[in-house]
């Protein structure tokens, strides 16, 4: 599906009222978070949405992540608002957090039969640590890409076209979720110590991955506008942003690679009274 400009901007405005959100209840228990991604490239370069972006990017280093949804439990305005993870939907397969628009529905190609929430979304990224020896490190990011496969074979199990790759998935999807969990917070606890100072997101590792960010970068934060209101983002954005987009970030890239992340095979929001 692809998104009207109207439809577009209802759905930026959603996820602003998120961010919002989200910003109020970290000042007021003092929780680190960064806008990320193309929030943040979005932010630097025009202080407000990629025009054709559909999500808003937040990371948090994995400690300051288990504070905010823990503080959530009673802080969210859960009329409208919902913080996703596996352990508040069962169903929700990803080793990363959402926070999620009650009045709405917005499913991604393939992921039509995962019985979870599916409102609007920004994606809440926990920042993970890495051990400082190159060898273990390695070791560690393959583990992670494993187990990461593992939770999206609840994905694959039902779209991948593959017949064998399918049948791998199928089997895959047999272990137990919360087994995976376990082994992921059991290595995301290993190296949560800030004398491991590189981290990245153990839900998006890749095998042979040579670019980390630094756990301080997402501490040592700078106010920055986005589309009228003050939030957060790391001092080191431009040693980030270039990392992430290279040296000329601020240039757009070419009209065919203006398009967004999701492809989306249900959307509709409801009109709420304020």
């Amino acid at each position: 599906m692809k998104f009207r400009q109207d439809e577009l901007d209802r759905i930026h405005s959603v996820q602003l009222e998120m961010l919002a959100e989200l910003d109020r209840i970290c000042r007021k228990y003092n929780i680190k978070y960064i806008i990320s991604g193309g929030t943040l490239l979005g932010a630097v370069r025009d202080g407000k949405f990629i025009p054709w972006d559909d999500d808003i990017d937040v990371r948090m280093d994995r400690a300051e992540y288990i504070k905010f949804a823990n503080v959530c439990n009673q802080e969210l305005d859960t009329d409208r608002f919902f913080f996703q993870d596996h352990n508040t939907d069962p169903n929700y397969p990803w080793y990363y957090g959402k926070m999620r628009y009650n009045h709405s529905h917005y499913t991604r190609v393939g992921q039509e039969h995962l019985n979870m929430h599916d409102g609007i979304f920004i994606d809440i990224m926990p920042a993970d640590g890495l051990p400082n020896n190159i060898f273990i490190r390695h070791l560690v990011i393959m583990k992670c890409f494993v187990l990461k496969k593992f939770l999206y074979s609840a994905v694959g199990s039902a779209c991948e076209r593959n017949g064998f790759v399918k049948t791998v998935y199928r089997l895959m999807n047999l272990v137990p979720k919360r087994y995976i969990f376990k082994k992921l917070d059991k290595i995301s606890e290993r190296y949560m110590s800030p004398k491991y100072g590189d981290v990245t997101s153990y839900s998006f590792v890749a095998c042979g991955q040579k670019q980390f960010t630094k756990r301080e970068w997402h501490f040592d934060c700078v106010e920055i506008s986005f589309e009228g209101i003050s939030v957060l983002a790391p001092r080191a954005y431009h040693e980030w942003l270039v990392m992430t987009y290279g040296d000329d970030y601020m240039t757009p890239p070419p009209v065919k690679d203006q398009v967004g992340h999701n492809e989306i095979s249900r959307f509709s929001i409801e009109e709420v009274e304020r």
